[in-house]
């Protein structure tokens, strides 16, 4: 037997989704830094968060962080990767590594792209790619929508995840809309060291 997991109701998401935006909008957040988590690599930025959020144990291949709603045990999420650039790309920079044929490749098992582009506004210069993800832990099976912002930052791919759950498709729009701009106002948080 295969239990599906659903998202909470859309008021229920509502409420979260904008209380996670009031926090980052009036500045009621907790700041991840890089430099201070077990990860020690090429990489030093800083990224804020809601207040009411907070990191959890997440064990993947080049997972420095997750953090989560319900103070790191909610479904909805950023996680942060850091990964190894191309060595054969010398001193990378967004235009050489986030090209057309970078774009064209990107594919993940279980996802439907629904938006993959070069991506410049503000001070992020990179790439984004938008998908739905259908993943199988058994005994149940998640759908999220994920938003994925990559850049690169002293040779290393870096990239930040963030993740919706995801109930009934005919609420997948509004429960997007809802958390669309908390990751804008997060990634406005981002800063480069």
């Amino acid at each position: 037997m295969v239990a599906i997991l659903l998202a909470p109701s859309f008021s229920r998401a509502d409420e979260v989704a904008t209380a996670a935006l009031a926090e980052v909008s009036s500045q009621k957040t907790k700041t991840f830094d890089v430099a201070d988590s077990r990860f020690k690599g090429p990489t030093s930025f800083k990224i804020s968060f809601p207040e009411s959020w907070g990191t959890s144990e997440f064990a993947r291949q080049g997972v420095v962080a997750r953090i989560a709603s319900a103070n790191g045990e909610g479904m909805d999420a950023l996680v942060i990767i850091v990964n190894r650039g191309d060595p054969k790309i010398k001193d990378p920079t967004p235009d050489s590594v986030f090209t057309a044929e970078f774009l064209s490749k990107f594919a993940l098992l279980g996802s439907t792209v629904v938006r993959k582009e070069r991506l410049k506004e503000g001070s992020f210069d990179g790439a984004v790619f938008e998908y739905f993800l259908e993943q199988s832990r058994p005994p149940m099976k998640v759908r999220t929508f994920v938003t994925n912002y990559l850049f690169t930052q002293n040779g290393a791919l870096v990239q930040l995840q963030f993740y919706v759950l995801l109930g009934e498709k005919d609420a997948d729009e509004a429960r997007i809309s809802a958390f669309r701009p908390v990751w804008k106002a997060m990634l406005a948080t981002l800063e480069l060291k």
